[in-house]
């Protein structure tokens, strides 16, 4: 922007930079705020952080796709309590300890995945149809006979499977504090992140319990965090992230990020479902037009690198972001 005003660019339409602090643990402090001060405005559109143009994505196709999020899975934290064995000394153990019912209740989980959606996988798919290699096209244009392939394809891979399902991650497991003590307590964390399939926390809850199948398991909803204002009320009980709006591709916001994407990175553009989690939770109420994309190219291995080991941008992707977003804000503001 600052870049653009320097080349004499005076834009037309109201333009609106927000910049939270706190994304990453939900964005009370910030995009709340933002959300609360812009309240009562309709925008025509909002472009957040979400996926990315990537390539190595589907087999035999060189060529990277523009992946634009229109809608975003919920979150749901669920909490595994396990009290049922009186504390004691470890030199005269029960049968079964808290851990272990626990262990196995965990264990269960990891073992049975949540169903999979594949119909809006598909409809993604089917909206590059064009772009994709001869024998995918016939895949996606004949999905009546070749879905069951393509699904399991989709699922085998750890990058593609959240696609298509509710996943199930253990983040946290405690239990017990001496090395000479069977524990009165223990308890786990699950972290699921909600396919738009899935969109009923108590239906999260119900296939759970269903998986478990132990009563001595009990299971809650945690919060996102310990601050008071993070843990809003869902039915008397902490909260958790719904599944979000899903926006529209026939709109002109859609056609404009489309636009720019192919005249700066050469690419086609294609819908899909943002698999993690961002702060346009809190702007939700200002458009219905919500879009989730970061102009980086990359290829599909390099996403394991986030929130993980050394994790980065290259330059060539660096300069890229840059003409991406003046080329938007240009193209907006022209409104072709």
């Amino acid at each position: 922007m600052e870049n653009l005003i320097e080349k004499g660019f005076r834009p037309t339409r109201t333009i609106l930079l927000a910049y939270g602090h706190d994304e990453e643990i939900g964005g009370w402090d910030g995009a709340a705020h933002i959300a609360k001060e812009l309240e009562g405005q309709q925008l025509e559109f909002m472009l957040d952080e979400g996926a990315f143009a990537i390539h190595g994505h589907i087999p035999g196709m060189h060529t990277p796709i523009a992946y634009v999020c229109n809608a975003e899975k919920g979150c749901a934290n669920i909490k595994l309590t396990v009290d049922t064995v009186p504390a004691g000394h470890s030199s005269m153990p029960p049968k079964e300890t808290n851990i272990g019912i626990l262990a196995n209740a965990v264990a269960r989980l990891e073992a049975r995945p949540l169903p999979a959606h594949s119909t809006a996988y598909f409809k993604s798919l089917r909206y590059i149809g064009s772009a994709l290699p001869f024998y995918m096209r016939m895949v996606v244009a004949n999905a009546w006979l070749f879905a069951p392939l393509l699904k399991w394809l989709v699922l085998r891979k750890a990058r593609t499977a959240p696609q298509l399902r509710t996943t199930t991650a253990i983040t946290i497991i405690k239990g017990g504090h001496k090395i000479n003590t069977v524990p009165a307590i223990a308890e786990a964390w699950v972290n699921h992140r909600v396919h738009p399939g899935d969109s009923d926390l108590e239906q999260v809850l119900a296939m759970d319990r269903a998986i478990i199948a132990d009563g001595r398991v009990k299971l809650s909803v945690s919060g996102f965090g310990s601050r008071s204002e993070n843990n809003r009320s869902y039915k008397g009980q902490s909260e958790w992230l719904p599944v979000a709006p899903v926006s529209p591709l026939d709109t002109r916001a859609f056609a404009w990020i489309k636009r720019s994407v192919a005249e700066v990175l050469g690419v086609p553009t294609a819908p899909l479902l943002m698999t993690g989690n961002t702060d346009t939770r809190h702007y939700w109420g200002l458009t219905s037009n919500i879009y989730r994309f970061s102009p980086i190219v990359m290829h599909v291995d390099q996403l394991a690198m986030f929130h993980g080991k050394d994790e980065r941008i290259s330059l060539s992707n660096l300069a890229g972001l840059h003409d991406f977003y003046e080329r938007l804000m240009l193209n907006v503001d022209e409104g072709v």
